[in-house]
């Protein structure tokens, strides 16, 4: 569908309100690749250019973007050598050390799981790295397949362009980065959905659509 309609305005003026770094991050990312494999009809050079250059300027020019991030990225090792989780980057180092002990299962979760084995006990805020640490690779790459799965086929279901399943999957994991997503009911649905969109079902629908359009062109 088309990007600059009312209710994708309303929608970007909202997310644009909340001031999070990671929703910035993500708008922007999504704007670029919505120009470069979407849509079309436009140059994606004379569209993307003006918007890079639009995003690094506001980047420095930003203070909660710049200054957030840098020195959250600075004061990494000065709380992870004291043991305080109190951005997403210590949270995320935390995270990849605990799996680099437990890379296959994970070491699991829940508050007796942090008492054993985390010298960490406090929130963690890496969504994306805390579910590895807890559930191991394995069921991480399965994860992560099954929900890129449901999105590729809930995209082709609507005959939408199939790099918006790759767009939506991006942004699905950037979010993740900030927050625990990842646990929440709605995402393990998610990772689920292809199961009511079969593949034969999708080979139904575009072979009747098809024959559709031949029966149509015969008349």
């Amino acid at each position: 569908g088309l990007l600059m309609v009312k209710k994708n305005i309303i929608m970007m003026i909202a997310l644009l309100t909340t001031l999070s770094t990671t929703i910035y991050i993500a708008f922007f990312l999504f704007i670029m690749i919505y120009f470069i494999f979407i849509n079309k009809k436009i140059n994606s050079i004379v569209t993307v250019v003006p918007l890079l250059a639009v995003s690094i300027i506001i980047f420095f020019e930003v203070s909660f973007l710049q200054n957030k991030i840098i020195s959250q990225i600075n004061e990494t090792d000065k709380y992870y050598h004291y043991g305080q989780v109190e951005n997403r980057f210590v949270s995320g180092l935390v995270d990849i050390n605990e799996f680099l002990k437990y890379p296959i299962f994970g070491k699991g979760n829940g508050e007796i799981t942090e008492k054993l084995y985390s010298r960490f006990n406090e929130h963690r805020s890496n969504g994306l790295a805390t579910y590895l640490a807890e559930f191991g690779l394995i069921f991480f790459l399965f994860y992560f397949l099954n929900l890129y799965l449901s999105l590729f086929r809930f995209c082709s279901l609507y005959e939408s362009n199939k790099h918006l399943s790759y767009l939506i999957f991006l942004i699905l994991i950037l979010i993740g980065f900030s927050e625990q997503y990842y646990n929440l009911p709605f995402f393990y649905a998610l990772t689920m959905l292809h199961v009511a969109i079969p593949s034969r079902l999708l080979k139904y629908l575009e072979f009747k659509k098809e024959n559709d359009g031949l029966i149509a062109l015969s008349q």
